[in-house]
Formats: C-alpha cells, sequence, structure tokens
C-alpha cells in the first residue's frame, strides 16, 4: 500500500502551475471539491507542504462524522499569530453549523484557508476533482509493471463499479494481487 500512497496527485499538462496561481488569485481561501476518492486529500497535502514551504504554520485538521467538530487547540493556536498560519481543512461539510461559523470568524486574518468539501461551500471552489479513465490507468501504469488488456477493462469496470471512487478501485486490485497471491501459495484441495 505504501505505493499506492505515495502517488502525486495529477493534472493534465501544466495546469498544476496554474493551480497555485488561482489558489493566490482567490486570496489563498478556497475549496477542493469533489466525491470521495477523487484525490482531494492528496491534493490538500500537496498544497499544505507547500504553504509550510513559504514559512506558514500549518494548521491541519481531518473531521470525522463521529466527530463533526474543530479541535479548540487549533482554534486557539490561530488566534495567537493567524497572519502566520494556514489552516487547513479535510472534511469541512462534516462540520456543524456552528464549527463552521466558528473556523469562519477564526480564520478570517489567517495567511490562507485551505478545505476539501464533497459538496460545493462558502468559500470558492479551486478545483473540482474527479476521476477520468485515463487518470486512473495512468496511476495504474505508475504502480504496475506491464499493464494488459485484461488488466485495463478490470480497471475501467471497478471504476464503474465504484462510481469514479479511485481509492476503492486500488484498494479492490490490492485486494485481486492479494488472493491471486495467497492462491498460489496456498492452493486448495479438491474436496
Amino acid at each position: 500500500m505504501s505505493r499506492q500512497e505515495a502517488l502525486r496527485f495529477r493534472l493534465p499538462g501544466d495546469a498544476h502551475l496554474g493551480l497555485w496561481v488561482r489558489f493566490e488569485a482567490l486570496g489563498r481561501r478556497a475549496a477542493l471539491v469533489g466525491p470521495e476518492g477523487t484525490g482531494k486529500t492528496t491534493l490538500l497535502g500537496e498544497l499544505a507542504a507547500r504553504l509550510q514551504d513559504e514559512g506558514l504554520r500549518v494548521l491541519r485538521q481531518q473531521v470525522y462524522v463521529e466527530r463533526p467538530l474543530l479541535d479548540d487547540a487549533l482554534l486557539a493556536e490561530l488566534s495567537a499569530a493567524p497572519t502566520r498560519c494556514a489552516v487547513v481543512l479535510d472534511g469541512l461539510d462534516l462540520l456543524g453549523t456552528l464549527s463552521r461559523w466558528r473556523l469562519r470568524y477564526a480564520a478570517r486574518g489567517a495567511g490562507a484557508l485551505l478545505v476539501a468539501s464533497h459538496r460545493t461551500t462558502w468559500l470558492p471552489t479551486l478545483h473540482h476533482h474527479a476521476v477520468s479513465d485515463a487518470l486512473l490507468l495512468d496511476l495504474i501504469d505508475e504502480l504496475v509493471d506491464g499493464r494488459d488488456e485484461a488488466l485495463t477493462k478490470r480497471v475501467l469496470d471497478l471504476l464503474r463499479a465504484h462510481n469514479g471512487n479511485a481509492r476503492l478501485v486500488l484498494r479492490a486490485l490490492y485486494d485481486d494481487a492479494a488472493f491471486t497471491s495467497q492462491e498460489r501459495s496456498c492452493p486448495v484441495a479438491p474436496p
């Protein structure tokens, strides 16, 4: 799985450069929007690293369905030196109304505010995420030596079955490989 986690976010051509220019033009306040498994968290991490490289203290939080609240420590740290901080939040749409308002208020002076969400937010959309056949096959080519026609068909079938969720496709392929490997090392004796 570490090779899968090492995959970088991809945009066609030199669109990656344009993304940062657009982020700057939006006043460093923007959202990455799209369904699950389309690369929002990956791109969020890459942009957070760039903000950190620029000298901002990156305050990062992952929001979970089980705990749809803002971390009070994040808010306290942000209020201490807002212009030197960048807030990077994964799962804005999971936050409750009060937490969203607290974030909006606390981050108004922050050096940057970048969020990932499954749906549009009050922030302008920096990038709308979706996984194309070509993108997923490009990722597969990076992970697998010698993609054949059968694997290509399996990948595209999985992409449709998982409604464009690349993460679930890669997991299914990993499970396929593990099962095949186990099958070869421990054949089941016929009854």
